[in-house]
């Protein structure tokens, strides 16, 4: 039977995790909104928002460019339009940056992380490692090394079911955002800036809550002490202490207490 310090560690973990997201999505969504507000750009689909009537042009021309070198480059403004619907025409006005594209990278590829993270599926590292004497002779043991210190068997490669999870959310943000480009709703530049700037996000918003999967540890961070909520502490005595976890030397109560 699970101890109540396992429960807590897998609540906090299950805290920490929609934590992330929402730190992600909501960064993501705000900065898309702002951008859209201050710059804008029509989208592909103007046109067919904006419903012009073409029949009336000379009305609502706007100075004379591109009049000199044909009749028909003719600059109006929106007031050309005929679509009733004001919300519709404004939205043609805000297509950088996409928010489908940011939404979904932001989102997506946080949870293609955190299921790489749950599923230890991170990149494999050589630990350190010095050779004892008595094995010079199974240098050269090749393909397999019997040495349980050897660099090659310090690390695993991740298994293919766990790398074909962790890819299924990737590719659903992928399609998501080719179907910004299908339907004519952004250029190609708004869905790139969309994506970047929620892997941008979602990168961050993990990193707040979970260690890299680079450096071979896949652990949730410990949370702040109650005394240290609103200080510079690292939190860990009061991790410890909640978990009810007794300290060891070193650093293997912190390992005790971090390790998924």
């Amino acid at each position: 039977m699970k101890s109540a310090n396992f429960w807590r560690l897998k609540l906090w973990e299950f805290n920490a995790g929609w934590m992330g997201l929402a730190l992600s999505y909501v960064l993501a969504f705000f900065i898309t909104q702002g951008i859209k507000n201050i710059f804008g750009k029509p989208r592909p689909d103007l046109l067919a928002r904006c419903q012009p009537d073409l029949n009336n042009i000379a009305a609502n021309v706007v100075g004379g460019y591109g009049q000199d070198i044909s009749s028909r480059w003719t600059l109006v403004s929106s007031t050309i339009c005929t679509q009733p619907d004001m919300s519709v025409l404004n939205e043609g006005f805000r297509s950088f940056l996409s928010g489908h594209s940011s939404s979904s990278w932001s989102g997506l590829l946080y949870l293609s992380l955190w299921l790489a993270l749950k599923l230890n599926v991170s990149i494999p590292i050589i630990q350190p490692y010095a050779k004892r004497d008595e094995d010079d002779s199974r240098e050269s043991d090749l393909p397999i090394h019997r040495d349980a210190h050897h660099p090659r068997t310090s690390s695993s490669a991740p298994p293919v079911f766990g790398i074909i999870i962790v890819l299924i959310p990737i590719c659903v943000a992928i399609y998501i955002s080719s179907t910004r480009w299908v339907d004519f709703k952004h250029h190609g530049f708004d869905i790139i800036s969309g994506s970047i700037l929620g892997i941008a996000t979602a990168w961050f918003g993990f990193r707040m809550y979970h260690s890299s999967l680079t450096q071979g540890r896949t652990w949730t961070w410990a949370p702040r002490s109650t005394e240290d909520a609103f200080a510079i502490s690292s939190g860990r005595a009061g991790w410890e202490d909640r978990m009810g976890i007794k300290r060891a030397s070193g650093m293997g109560s912190q390992e005790q207490g971090l390790t998924v």
